[in-house]
């Protein structure tokens, strides 16, 4: 809303918000910036009456932001080595949940998919021991 995707304004804007979040400060950089941008649309000058699209998107973002305040440590998650998008989970999906639902021959309801899916993903994580043990 506020800059032409893909444009040189948009791509600026961007680097600086993703360099935000994962610098010493995190969610508290991101929110300063926002806030400074907040501040300085509020003094453009608008028509009577009509709500500033720009405006309304800064302050989405913002409250959006500050809803999830608490899952913004990305540099943190770096540090310790973790991950911070759905890429890997994604991935795992695909290799250990796919390759058990596409077998050769098999044929899945759909309404039995979800449990499955359920099944294998304690199998492939820490929980698999713990559900084995509680399914004797």
């Amino acid at each position: 809303m506020l800059y032409k995707a893909e444009s040189p304004e948009f791509d600026a804007w961007h680097e600086k918000t993703k360099g935000l979040l994962l610098e010493e400060e995190g969610y508290n950089g991101i929110h300063r910036y926002l806030e400074k941008m907040i501040a300085w649309q509020k003094c453009e000058p608008q028509k009577e009456g009509v709500e500033d699209p720009k405006l309304k998107a800064l302050e989405r973002v913002e409250g959006y932001l500050t809803w999830h305040k608490e899952r913004l440590n990305d540099r943190e998650r770096l540090a310790e080595g973790r991950a911070i998008g759905s890429g890997q989970v994604e991935g795992a999906c695909k290799s250990m949940i796919g390759a058990r639902l596409k077998q050769t021959g098999a044929r899945w309801r759909t309404d039995r998919v979800d449990k499955m899916a359920m099944l294998c993903s304690r199998f492939y994580t820490e929980q698999g021991d713990e559900y084995g043990k509680a399914a004797k």
